[in-house]
């Protein structure tokens, strides 16, 4: 368990994995939603790339 994970705001929760499609948009919005919940959690790109059938 990482130092994320232990703040009182973050509910247990380490990081969240961000989709690879849209990514600034995505981005801003997590960082948004965390802002307004005062949670302090790593935000990463997911490593699998978008393939649209």
């Amino acid at each position: 368990m990482n130092n994320a994970a232990l703040h009182p705001n973050n509910c247990g929760i380490e990081e969240i994995i961000i989709g690879p499609a849209l990514g600034r948009q995505q981005t801003i919005a997590v960082e948004a939603l965390l802002a307004t919940h005062r949670m302090r959690l790593a935000i990463k790109r997911s490593e699998i790339p978008y393939v649209a059938d």
